[in-house]
């Protein structure tokens, strides 16, 4: 994240957790660079998303990434929404209030404005707040064609500024409501670094669909990617790498199997014809006597029919 956000470039080093959990390590992109050519470094990337494109007025955003609704009073402070918000219109993508007192400075800061309809007492929207919205959400779950990030910009709000607490204090005072450094936090700085985190990531998914050789997001499909074992292109419904199933796998293994065996057998008396024609050669050279080399003529025709 502190990459990410310093630079907002494509990261240069491998980097990952050491714990094995499920994951999607499974589930590959499929280039086609035998079929198709990748597409120029210079190719126009449409990155953009539709959210919900039936609806009477769908919202557009230019990234396939959204910032989550995250608590103004009851988890962030002003300072690092408006800074989430900043981020947003930077990114031309959408910010939402999250289950919150409505704070009447985001919609004009955000790129798009998603106010979330909630069942707890402070979530009440009137219709002045309704109508600043650019889309309303009515929590049911989590999954709104794009990609909800939360962890993610919360690291990147204190990048550069968490020397501003410790040691004394952990950096996620910062960015928390009722901390007493919360205005320490450089909203300018930590809008840029939310921006520079989530274009890093961005341009990491342009790359990749160059690869595949494909210039927007819609053209994207299950066809273009694969999975490495069958359990997850069973619950994928992706196609796996190998399409034989199991039993052609061990049929085909055992056909290796008894080939390899062959050939070692092959190899065996190979090297025994050698042989003997290595001591056929020597009598000769020793003018040793016409018997001995009869013997050693039915020796190598016996070699010869096996």
């Amino acid at each position: 994240m502190s990459l990410r956000a310093q630079t907002g470039k494509v990261l240069k080093r491998p980097l990952g957790s050491p714990k094995h959990v499920m994951c999607y390590d499974t589930l590959m992109f499929n280039p086609r660079q035998m079929t198709e050519l990748s597409l120029p470094e210079d190719t126009d990337m449409d990155m953009s998303v539709t959210i919900d494109p039936n609806a009477e007025k769908p919202m557009t955003i230019k990234i396939p990434l959204m910032i989550a609704g995250m608590a103004y009073g009851l988890a962030l402070s002003e300072e690092a929404k408006i800074a989430l918000a900043r981020a947003s219109k930077t990114l031309h993508t959408a910010n939402c209030s999250g289950e919150a007192p409505f704070l009447p400075e985001e919609p004009g800061k955000s790129g798009k404005f998603i106010l979330q309809i909630c069942s707890w007492s402070w979530g009440g929207r009137t219709m002045e707040q309704i109508a600043s919205a650019d889309m309303l959400e009515v929590k049911m779950g989590q999954g709104a064609d794009a990609i909800y990030l939360g962890t993610v910009p919360l690291f990147a709000l204190g990048h550069g500024q968490i020397s501003k607490v410790l040691p004394w204090e952990p950096p996620t005072t910062l960015i928390y409501y009722d901390s007493p450094t919360k205005t320490q936090l450089n909203i300018d700085q930590a809008a840029t670094s939310v921006a520079n985190t989530l274009t890093s990531m961005v341009v990491e998914m342009q790359d990749a669909m160059r690869a595949l050789g494909k210039s927007s997001l819609k053209e994207l499909s299950g066809d273009d990617l694969v999975a490495l074992d069958s359990f997850t292109a069973q619950v994928t419904g992706v196609k796996q790498v190998s399409d034989q199933n199991e039993k052609q796998l061990v049929l085909e293994k055992l056909r290796v199997i008894n080939s390899l065996q062959k050939l070692r057998l092959l190899l065996h008396h190979a090297y025994r014809l050698i042989a003997l024609q290595e001591k056929v050669l020597t009598i000769l050279r020793n003018n040793q006597l016409l018997e001995k080399i009869e013997d050693l003529k039915t020796e190598y025709h016996a070699f010869a029919i096996q």
